[in-house]
């Protein structure tokens, strides 16, 4: 099944964690003009970073075990109450991947995951003003083997898995035994790890 043209089959969307992963990061960014289809990316830029460091107004968020269950949670809800389909969710404590199809554009999806998960940050107890950082990384997927890519590295490619769903994560990660009649966005399950 192919997608329209206006609309991918999904997303690959990643929001990273406030101040974690700077413009200029030796890792490589992502900035408004360089986050579209096949774009690349920034090149590391030492001085770069160092302004970036110098704008934070907080200290950087990372993500414990935790925070990470509560983020998947939140987030697997956004997906259920608007009625997008969620294929895959890693939840690392730095960033989040999703695997999401939605009729909208990515903007809309990454805007209201932030909200949900920063909502239910607040109501876990972790008080500070900055979660995320501002905007967010999409990569449109076209084709159904692009889907299907993005999902196995999003569940399979990102070290041991930390906290993770997703429709697909039930066929491609173990799972301890539980309630047959569950299905992954009702019940998130969260796998730990380093």
């Amino acid at each position: 099944m192919e997608a329209p043209a206006s609309i991918p089959l999904a997303y690959f969307i990643t929001c990273t964690t406030y101040g974690t992963w700077l413009h200029g990061d030796e890792r490589g960014s992502v900035s408004k003009h360089t986050s579209g289809f096949k774009a690349p990316l920034l090149e590391p830029d030492i001085r770069r970073a160092a302004a970036a460091r110098r704008k934070l107004v907080e200290s950087p968020l990372s993500l414990d075990e935790s925070h990470r269950h509560t983020v998947l949670t939140a987030m697997t809800e956004v997906c259920r109450f608007r009625h997008w389909r969620l294929h895959a969710i890693q939840v690392r404590t730095n960033h989040v991947h999703t695997v999401i199809s939605a009729p909208c554009q990515p903007e809309k999806i990454w805007t209201d995951l932030k909200a949900y998960a920063t909502r239910a940050l607040r109501e876990a107890g972790l008080r500070r003003n900055q979660f995320w950082t501002e905007n967010g990384s999409a990569r449109w997927l076209w084709r159904s083997d692009a889907v299907r890519a993005a999902v196995q590295y999003v569940l399979l490619e990102q070290g041991p898995p930390m906290a993770v769903g997703g429709e697909a994560a039930e066929y491609l990660l173990p799972r301890p035994a539980r309630n047959p009649g569950a299905g992954m966005l009702h019940s998130p399950k969260v796998a730990t790890g380093d």
